[in-house]
This record gives C-alpha cells, structure tokens and sequence, in this order.
C-alpha cells in the first residue's frame, strides 16, 4: 500500500520503478488456485498511475474504489480510543471486537463526546458524529487527525465529557491543515490547485450552478504563465475540483426518504477521483464540502445554502443520527 502525504513525484525512476514492480508482480502471478493478489493505491496517485502505459482497458474490470461508511469510522476511532485509555490506565479492559456493533461503539463514544455541536454560522444543533465526519473526506487519516485535535483541545479529558464547544474549535484548528494536505497529495496532477483556488472559487457561494464556474474561469488572469492549464482548458478546472472533492454534486430532494436528517442538511455526493464524472447540467446543484470552506473563503450566504452541507456516507447510519 502507498499511504503517505509526501508528493507523489512519478517522473523519478525509483517511483517508476517502485509501481512498475508492483504491477508486475500483480500480472505475473499465478492466477490459478485460491490466491488473489490485490494492490491498494491511494485516491491522490491513482490519476498519475493512470499515465503509466499498461492495458487499463483489461485493468478497468477490476478496480474497486474503497468507501469508508460512517459506522466504520466510528468504530474504528472507538478501537483507537479503547485501546488509548486502556494502554494509559483509564480502562480497566480492552476488548475491541465489541465496537463491531455500532450501538457499543455509540455508548462507549457517549461516555467521552458530547452528543450535539452548535452550529453557529446556521444557529442549529448537529448530532456530534456526522459533525464530526462532514469535516474530512471520510477517510481513517482525516478523521484520525481531526480527532486527535479535538482531544487535545480538552484539557479535561478523559476525566470529563468533550463538550460541543470544544469538539466545534477543534474543528476549526484542524479543518485548514486538512486542506494542505489534500492540495499538497494532487500537487503532480493540478498545480498551484490551492492558489488557484483561495485566488478565483472564493468568488463563489457554498452552493451554486455550473455556469457560475464557467464565469470564474472566464476571468482567469494569467500574466505569469502559473495557471495555464487552468485557463487554457475548462474541463481540467472542472476535473479538478471535482477530484480534490472541494465541490459535490446534490442529491435531489425527491429521491430523498422522508427523515430528520434531510431536513437538517443539503446532502451531496462528492466523490473525489472516481473514474465515473458527476456530469453536472446546468440545472444541477453543486455545494462546497465543509471542509474547504474556510479555507478557500467562499461565500457565506444563507440565501444561497440555507442548511450545513453534509457528505451522503456521513449520514448513512441511522443509530448514529439519533444521538
């Protein structure tokens, strides 16, 4: 597996080397009896290894985009967290299968976090775990991160609940180093992705309709040659921010159940580097994940984006919602 945040230079020949051997190894071995070989590729250097010259045709069949579901995650940063107080002396006994079932990851999470966190920008409340999960692009590394900022952010903790407040300014601590590091993963394929977009999509509101995208791109000034590409090519801006997943797509309300939720959030999928485009029409509506918002500094209008923006994998489980 390739997980790390160091920028995924290709051109050099160790790196060439390095994945040309994994495929290699992959193709050559043995495909009859029980043994299946699986090579795991981060989201952020799958568009470069897509350059590479092998027969993605025949590969195609075969790739798995790996989604992370919101009772995953919460069961594996109660794992994380049982084995933390159990190694530091806080708990007397360690059993982490226990956290397979989501109501015992629940109770445990209730005995540290509280249950809600206000909402100051919307004036509404929000049930902590899908507050907590809306802010990362539902991966481990993210949400482990987060997580670990909202636990430092506690001086009381673990003696005491982390209230909401708490848990809302350890958001903000974290939410912009989160940023860096998803422009700083795409650096090989979008270039100067994060200046390009705290220079031109702050211009934006937190939901809006492609043609306003079209407008940013037709006053892109270029004198220096930095954003080039960007200029030159529409469809590389659009890939772009679809693929960092700074921008999502909204689900339509008549496909929505009827449920609290829905009325608390504007739902969208973002969906950053799957190989299927979002193909957003002139209709459809697009939101910012709330993850970018501050530090990109869109636009704050209520007018424009009347609830928090919320990732559909964030709110999937219904346990989860109730708390």
């Amino acid at each position: 597996m390739i997980d790390n945040q160091e920028k995924y230079s290709l051109n050099e020949p160790h790196q060439q080397n390095a994945l040309a051997g994994l495929l290699l190894s992959a193709v050559t071995f043995n495909d009859e009896g029980n043994i299946t070989v699986k090579c795991f590729i981060p989201s952020e250097n799958y568009i470069q290894l897509k350059k590479l010259p092998v027969n993605w045709g025949k590969l195609s069949q075969h790739i798995i985009t790996l989604r992370w579901k919101d009772r995953e995650l919460l069961s594996m940063l109660c794992k994380r967290l049982g084995f933390y107080l159990y190694r530091s002396g806080k708990e007397a006994g360690c059993d982490l299968s226990v956290f397979k079932d989501v109501n015992e990851s629940l109770i445990f999470w209730k005995r540290y976090f509280d249950s809600k966190v206000y909402n100051m920008a919307f004036q509404t409340e929000e049930p902590v775990v899908p507050y907590i999960l809306r802010h990362t692009q539902l991966t481990p590394r993210q949400v482990i991160e987060l997580c670990n900022t909202i636990v430092e952010n506690s001086e009381s903790f673990p003696n005491s609940l982390i209230t909401g407040d708490k848990i809302r300014e350890g958001v903000e601590k974290c939410e912009k180093k989160l940023c860096r590091e998803v422009f700083s993963s795409f650096q090989e394929s979008y270039p100067f992705s994060e200046d390009f977009c705290t220079q031109y999509l702050r211009r934006l509101t937190m939901s809006f309709r492609i043609s306003m995208l079209r407008s940013v791109h037709s006053v892109i000034d270029d004198i220096d040659g930095k954003y080039l590409t960007y200029k030159n090519n529409y469809l590389f801006l659009e890939r772009m921010i679809f693929d960092l997943g700074v921008i999502g797509v909204g689900l339509p309300q008549g496909t929505l159940p009827v449920s609290n939720i829905y009325q608390l959030y504007h739902l969208a999928e973002f969906e950053p580097n799957c190989d299927g485009d979002f193909n957003p029409n002139d209709h459809t509506d697009l939101f910012v994940h709330p993850m970018f918002i501050h530090r990109i500094n869109f636009i704050r209008d209520r007018n424009a984006c009347s609830k928090p923006v919320c990732p559909l994998q964030a709110v999937e489980t219904p346990e989860i919602l109730c708390l």
